[in-house]
């Protein structure tokens, strides 16, 4: 089986980008922005302890 394990930087950077502009919303009665922002500090406060990445995985072609 082959297996291949990518890192996706820019993505990570993005994924960062997101959580800290969410923190910037006027949440106002909005529960649904409310909630989000309660997600953005609990990731932003393990991001660095996360490391994301792509696996994918072919098994060999078995002879029929």
């Amino acid at each position: 089986m082959d297996v291949e394990v990518t890192d996706k930087p820019a993505r990570r950077l993005a994924e960062h980008a997101l959580w800290r502009e969410v923190l910037t919303f006027e949440a106002g009665d909005d529960p649904a922005v409310r909630s989000m922002q309660e997600e953005a500090q609990r990731m932003l406060a393990t991001f660095e302890g996360l490391r994301r990445v792509l696996a994918t995985a072919r098994a060999p072609r078995t002879a029929p």
